[in-house]
């Protein structure tokens, strides 16, 4: 029988999201290192576009590591083959007459939908439909405003020692 209950997220994605706990931390949690993968030479034409297109700026976000490349490979893999079945159903149609004179459905459908349930499948592990990425929280480094560069000695706002700062204009509400 399978695990139960939703995946356990990594302990790096609940620090982003302000979640960690260290009691409830596991003991030992693997740590990928962040290098990015290469992609493997047994790749095809169109997996090796899908792994150039995305695999640097998932490596930069953070959602590809060594250890991942495997699985972002069958990913890519199967971008590639359903890419290349839709290729393959526009040039010779959804449907085709046998020998016999039936009409049937081209075997490259059913391969694009197994390919495509893969994708489904395989997306959303590394962020790549909106609902994954609604869960994902990445942080970027946050811009400094302008009060906090004031008052660290940085730029700011520079008054004249004559000029009054100007007054809300509108009516008081009582």
């Amino acid at each position: 029988m399978g695990k139960r209950g939703p995946a356990r997220k990594p302990s790096a994605q609940k620090k982003r999201q302000g979640t960690y706990r260290k009691d409830r931390a596991p003991k030992s949690e693997v740590q990928p290192a962040s290098s990015l993968p290469s992609c493997p030479d047994h790749f095809d034409a169109y997996a090796r576009a899908y792994w150039e297109h995305y695999a640097a700026e998932l490596n930069e976000n953070g959602l590809l590591t060594a250890l991942d490349g495997p699985e972002f490979g069958l990913l890519c893999q199967a971008l590639g083959r359903s890419h290349r079945y839709s290729e393959i159903l526009e040039a010779e149609g959804d449907l085709y007459v046998t020998p016999t004179g039936f009409t049937r459905i081209h075997p490259a459908t059913k391969l694009r939908g197994q390919a495509e349930k893969l994708i489904t499948q395989l997306a959303p592990r590394f962020g790549m439909n909106p609902s994954a990425r609604s869960s994902i929280d990445i942080q970027k480094p946050a811009k400094k405003d302008d009060d906090e560069l004031f008052l660290f000695g940085q730029a700011g706002p520079q008054l004249v020692k004559d000029e009054k700062p100007k007054k809300k204009r509108g009516r008081k509400r009582a």
